[in-house]
């Protein structure tokens, strides 16, 4: 009987026609490990149910893109899976649940034992042995499947059926393996006991047939693997996209021809992987765009992995190679993105590139100022100069983020002003400073733009605000950490209680959120001072604030009121000035 499709594609598949074969599917040992979330699973889960209460229902899961290999094994045939493995790896552990759930009753051990053979092993007597297991999956994912496939074979009298077969599990494990795959089976464990409850050993048998016969993919083979993600991504919106990182790993180990895949991923890979910390917090996967920049400013960020690419195999570098050049600008990058000092920075520079984390600037800023860090880091650019540069991007950013201007224009500023820059004569802070004053597309405030908006802008709440509070204060003199850690105090409160009578409705509402009325304090401080009169916190500002400004300031008013809110106003225009001295050159 003919296959009933959703498309007129001829390689639309069953899920069914994937696995009844002698047939092997490899995830390449170097790409992710599975990844769908309960989310997805409990999403696949109720498709299932749904297509199976609708006898006619068909239910499409998308592309598998895979390619074929020439393998030792003359029964079986092998493929890699390069696109779709969560999804075919996802049907596989549903099988071997409903596998493990029928074998723990006596009536559905001869299933279970069919669906071993017939979807989940290869046929014992044309086997290789190391062709037993048909997902292969990746090296995170090598023992968490094993471990699961051998709970499966230790169930009820199925190990009795099959005691004598001898399996060849997956080697080439990782040292430290994935938790999903044992995860993800856990609920799929616990999603056919549910149904089986409910309906017995035949609803749980329905559901497999369901999910064989009624859900389909498209399977393409492709000519070169590295063309598949491409492919993937324009048929499966919605599925886990392929990342820049996932690329660029695919890339690598598939280009390394002297190397080990083990040697490769735990001295090369991995070292340089784990030094962006946690993967969650995005700083791997959004460290290649800044660093395609460096070498060529006018890549979009949807080529960037084609151009590095391109770069790689024009020059012919292996995996391993491949990795030493991403990692040349990986400590710059970490310590713009996370605050933390390179060694080989002096104390100076050090302290200069940490404004741009305390700031939280822009990350069009990264192709400039890591280049500018490997410089000085190599011995290439002066120390000096690279501090008075970085007074200069200073200034320019935090005037702009002051007076409100929006990052419009700062990716195209910043990416080529190294070149630009280069381009009259050398980086130099006069040549810097007179690139980004040419910029027509980007203003940069003047001293009385600047002045003006410290006297006057309703600054609390304004992502600067605790940057403009914590450098007023350690020009000062003021003994802080190096880190934004306080809570901003209002003098005049917000919601004020008695005692501020001398400020006017219309006064508290234009002046309450303006810098001028904005302390630093420590949370604890912060909350016990309240909304009482000044006359009430004053002397907490005044002897028990670890903040210089603070107690300055407690000392300076005696009261606080409209005309000492005004004086404070102009003295700190003054002193941001002198903080931020520059404004755009002359023409």
């Amino acid at each position: 009987m003919a296959e009933t499709k959703l498309t007129h594609n001829t390689d639309e598949r069953q899920m069914r026609r994937l696995f009844d074969k002698n047939t092997i599917y490899q995830v390449p040992l170097f790409q992710r490990a599975y990844r769908w979330m309960p989310a997805k699973v409990k999403k696949f889960e109720i498709d299932l149910l749904t297509t199976l209460e609708s006898d006619d229902d068909l239910h499409f899961l998308g592309a598998v893109i895979i390619h074929r290999v020439d393998s030792n094994f003359p029964d079986v045939e092998v493929y890699e899976i390069i696109d779709g493995q969560q999804r075919v790896t996802t049907v596989y552990l549903h099988l071997v649940a409903a596998a493990m759930i029928l074998a723990g009753t006596d009536d559905g051990v001869t299933d279970a034992q069919r669906f071993l053979f017939t979807y989940l092993i290869n046929n014992e007597f044309t086997y290789n042995k190391a062709a037993t297991i048909k997902l292969q999956p990746s090296r995170d994912d090598r023992q968490p499947l094993n471990d699961v496939l051998k709970r499966l074979l230790s169930t009820g009298d199925l190990r009795k059926q099959t005691e004598k077969i001898d399996i060849a599990y997956l080697t080439q494990s990782a040292p430290q393996p994935s938790k999903r795959i044992e995860k993800n089976f856990n609920d799929s464990v616990r999603f056919f006991r549910e149904q089986q409850r409910e309906g017995g050993n035949a609803l749980v048998k329905e559901l497999v047939e369901t999910m064989l016969g009624q859900f389909s993919v498209v399977v393409i083979n492709v000519i070169d693997p590295l063309n598949g993600p491409k492919i993937f991504d324009s048929l499966n919106s919605g599925q886990e996209p392929m990342t820049v990182g996932d690329l660029v790993r695919n890339d690598i180990f598939a280009r390394e021809s002297k190397l080990s895949v083990e040697d490769l991923e735990d001295n090369h890979w991995k070292p340089f992987f784990e030094g962006f910390g946690d993967p969650s917090n995005g700083l791997f996967e959004n460290y290649f765009f800044p660093f395609g920049l460096i070498e060529k400013p006018n890549v979009k960020k949807a080529d960037i992995y084609q151009k590095l690419r391109e770069s790689w195999v024009e020059r012919k570098l292996s995996g391993s190679k491949v990795i030493e050049d991403l990692g040349e600008y990986q400590p710059d990058y970490m310590m713009l993105q996370t605050g933390q000092p390179i060694s080989a920075h002096s104390g100076p520079v050090g302290k200069a590139f940490k404004r741009f984390y305390l700031m939280r600037a822009t990350s069009a800023l990264l192709p400039f100022t890591m280049r500018l860090s490997r410089e000085v880091r190599s011995g290439s650019f002066d120390p000096g100069t690279c501090v008075d540069i970085l007074a200069v991007l200073d200034s320019f950013l935090t005037r702009r983020a002051t007076v409100g201007q929006e990052p419009t224009g700062l990716h195209a500023l910043f990416k080529t002003l190294w070149a630009d820059a280069e381009n009259l004569g050398t980086v130099s802070v006069d040549a810097v400073r007179a690139v980004m004053s040419s910029a027509k597309t980007v203003q940069w405030p003047t001293d009385e733009d600047f002045a003006k908006a410290i006297r006057e802008r309703r600054l609390y709440g304004v992502k600067v605000t605790p940057y403009l509070l914590h450098e007023l204060n350690r020009a000062l003199g003021g003994d802080v950490d190096d880190e934004l850690d306080f809570s901003i105090e209002h003098v005049l409160p917000q919601t004020p209680a008695a005692g501020w009578e001398a400020f006017s409705a219309q006064e508290r509402a234009l002046f309450d959120d303006t810098l001028a009325n904005l302390l630093p304090l420590t949370q604890a401080m912060n909350i016990g001072v309240s909304n009482g009169p000044y006359a009430g916190k004053r002397p907490i500002f005044q002897d028990d604030s670890k903040y210089k400004m603070t107690r300055k300031f407690a000392a300076k008013y005696a009261d606080w009121n409209p005309d000492a809110l005004r004086a404070r106003a102009d003295i700190l225009a003054t002193e941001a000035l002198a903080r931020w001295p520059y404004g755009p050159s002359a023409s």
